[in-house]
């Protein structure tokens, strides 16, 4: 069975495979994990699962973006 949601403008479709609650869990993934979990509650999303893609995310920016800016030269701290 398809459930539709609209997140940002955009269609979100999730099958049996990828449950909704999973899908409501990753939109809010991109803000600071106090906003993505209230977020995530107002939606119906787990909030554990949010918590989890909020945290993985922070820990990949940190360790790829440093050697990304370096890559490209750019040494102002507000970068």
């Amino acid at each position: 069975m398809w459930k539709c949601v609209e997140m940002r403008g955009k269609k979100a479709h999730a099958t049996q495979d990828q449950p909704m609650e999973v899908l409501l869990s990753l939109a809010s993934n991109f803000t600071t994990a106090p906003v993505a979990l209230s977020i995530s509650e107002a939606m119906g999303g787990i909030l554990a699962l949010t918590a989890v893609f909020v945290i993985i995310t922070r820990i990949i920016g940190a360790v790829t973006v440093p050697p990304l800016m370096n890559l490209l030269r750019i040494s102002g701290w507000r970068a």
